[in-house]
């Protein structure tokens, strides 16, 4: 018995070396994507990113996954076509690790009760894999949408953090910036959309692994917006574009992945109305322009 116990978490190490040993191949700034798009019978809604993830081996892919503006009911697992297109996203990316999958949690601007949080939290933490061979369909952290990064709200968002990390597997998490496995490890985001110098507390880069520091209108970008500093570390920070032209203009992608060096971006043509729930018009396009800006970063 007590071999077994061993043996069981020597695969288990394993698993976790073999995909940090394929993320060392990956490019430093990765793209996110809130994938709040039904993915169908045969994840047929899906079919173009499950394409672009072996395509783009060198990129990785954090995708947001929301079934219900959450993951439903207290206590659910989410339906058979959520399950079986969630598991052909981690297959998808497995052998090159490119592929990190984090659960939607609504936070309402640190407005929603305590137990609202913790209770999406605990429903995706039932997301373990099943009895059914397989299928494994659970996530590798969590998405806290609408958040508040002032002083005055910051310990609730650490708590947050905290408890989410107790829950999804305390240790597999690392905090650490200059791990080489992180993609390995457990990820907490926090998108309060926006940064001021003069409210937001650099506190949040403590406790969370990226701050989406941006979300707005592609007319609103500039690089100036974006905090730098020891205290908030621009690898640590995340963009969300949309309303924009077809293509991104290049010039704007050297800025995100060379001038600012972000840890992940997103783009889309599309108003934000649209923007979550259906492919750019231009896809993959913008895989394909975030791969060739950091072409020259990774010899």
């Amino acid at each position: 018995m007590r071999f077994s116990g061993i043996f069981t978490r020597l695969i288990g190490t394993l698993t976790i070396l073999n995909v940090c040993v394929g993320s060392l191949a990956l490019l430093p700034s990765a793209f996110i994507f809130p994938l709040y798009i039904y993915p169908n019978n045969s994840c047929s809604n899906w079919a173009p990113l499950l394409s672009a993830i072996p395509t783009y081996s060198n990129l990785q892919f954090i995708l947001v996954i929301n079934p219900a503006s959450g993951p439903g009911l207290a206590g659910s697992q989410p339906d058979v076509n959520y399950q079986a297109c969630v598991t052909q996203l981690r297959d998808a990316g497995m052998d090159h690790g490119n592929v990190k999958m984090i659960g939607y949690v609504r936070t309402g601007f640190g407005g929603l009760p305590l137990n609202n949080i913790t209770t999406d939290i605990d429903t995706y933490a039932g997301w373990s894999a099943t009895a059914q061979a397989g299928v494994d369909y659970h996530v590798e952290g969590i998405f806290f949408d609408e958040a508040v990064t002032n002083s005055g709200n910051i310990s609730s968002y650490q708590n947050y953090a905290s408890y989410a990390k107790m829950k999804l597997g305390p240790d597999a998490y690392t905090n650490d910036n200059d791990t080489f496995c992180s993609i390995a490890m457990l990820q907490i985001t926090l998108n309060p959309g926006t940064w001021d110098d003069g409210t937001s507390s650099s506190d949040v880069f403590t406790f969370a692994d990226m701050i989406v520091t941006f979300e707005k209108t592609f007319n609103d970008f500039q690089a100036s917006v974006f905090p730098s500093g020891a205290s908030t570390p621009r690898n640590k920070q995340t963009a969300i574009i949309h309303t924009g032209p077809e293509s991104a203009p290049m010039d704007m992608v050297m800025t995100i992945t060379q001038t600012l060096g972000l840890g992940a971006s997103f783009y889309s043509d599309l108003p934000n109305t649209k923007a979550y729930n259906q492919f750019p018009t231009s896809w993959p396009g913008y895989l394909d322009e975030l791969v060739s800006a950091q072409a020259s970063t990774k010899n």
